[in-house]
């Protein structure tokens, strides 16, 4: 089963990036501006992770909660500005915006109430 699963996503990924080689509207320009926006993306998570290593991996049931918290909040504000700042060749979603809104606030508290709490509840080193 996961064979076929990752079969599908190569087949997808290839079928993808075959379109988008012959569509005239990307250029290299759009390539770079993509590369670069997904750099900084795998940066920031890699950020996230060696956060999530200092907090200390394991423990008991409130340290794990706060560990997810802090998980969720990180890289969904990772995820939602992968989205804001790529390349497209369509309109931005309205409720995604441009600017920071009630929904980055949200992931922002949620990612560091749970470092808060990961780290205060993580016990002896």
């Amino acid at each position: 089963m996961e064979l076929l699963a990752a079969a599908f996503f190569v087949g997808l990924g290839v079928a993808s990036l075959w379109q988008a080689a012959r569509d005239p509207r990307i250029d290299r320009a759009f390539w770079i501006d993509s590369l670069r926006v997904i750099l900084g993306y795998g940066l920031f998570v890699a950020a996230g992770l060696a956060l999530l290593v200092l907090l200390g991996l394991g423990g008991d049931g409130w340290h794990q909660a706060a560990l997810w918290a802090y998980l969720l909040g990180w890289f969904g504000l990772a995820w939602l500005w992968l989205i804001r700042l790529l390349p497209r060749l369509r309109a931005l979603p309205l409720r995604a915006g441009w600017h920071w809104g009630p929904l980055d606030w949200i992931l922002l508290a949620l990612a560091a109430g749970g470092a808060t709490m990961a780290w205060l509840t993580r016990g002896p080193l």
